[in-house]
């Protein structure tokens, strides 16, 4: 009985170090620009980042960015290639991330590094991922084909999310990041 015991024990501690190694840990927590966490006051957006270009109320349909859905207003900060949503009762969530060569923002994933040099097997090795789609049409969001004046883009999709409905999705453009998108269910 004690063989059986140990066995059952030895068993399910390694079912969990398994199961422990494929989901990423904390990974929204990980991410940051410029040093400030995806999700933000606003005092500290505007600190590190400066006064947006625009501000503006989204009035998003559905979703936990909805003003009508969640019953609170929301707030857009918006840097021309980065965007925050949020108020002051839910801090600001990075919404909208365009990725460009020598852009001024640094963005980094736990102890990464991510730029528009970044490789999307860089990436999923990094982040332990390893399901990715492939987007053309209406799958590749409207900035991205406006930024990159090709309605023809194909690129692909990797989302990152941790025991939630929401999450961020990282798009790559001939293999290379170039976007990091914020998603939550209607």
């Amino acid at each position: 009985m004690q063989r059986f015991l140990f066995t059952i024990f030895i068993l399910i501690n390694f079912s969990g170090l398994c199961l422990a190694q494929k989901e990423p840990a904390n990974a929204l927590g990980k991410l940051s620009v410029n040093g400030i966490k995806f999700t933000a006051d606003r005092s500290s957006i505007l600190k590190a980042f400066g006064k947006p270009a625009q501000q503006y109320k989204p009035h998003y349909e559905c979703g936990f960015l909805s003003s009508d859905e969640q019953g609170e207003i929301f707030y857009t900060l918006d840097y021309k290639l980065m965007k925050w949503t949020g108020n002051k009762k839910s801090a600001y969530i990075m919404e909208d991330l365009l990725i460009t060569p020598g852009m001024k923002y640094i963005i980094h994933y736990k102890d990464k590094k991510l730029s528009s040099e970044t490789t999307q097997e860089e990436f999923m090795h990094f982040t332990g991922l390893t399901d990715f789609r492939k987007n053309t049409g209406k799958e590749i969001p409207e900035d991205l084909i406006k930024a990159k004046g090709n309605p023809k883009l194909q690129t692909t999709s990797i989302d990152l999310q941790e025991n939630s409905d929401d999450k961020y999705i990282f798009y790559f453009l001939k293999g290379k990041l170039c976007k990091i998108e914020y998603w939550s269910p209607c």
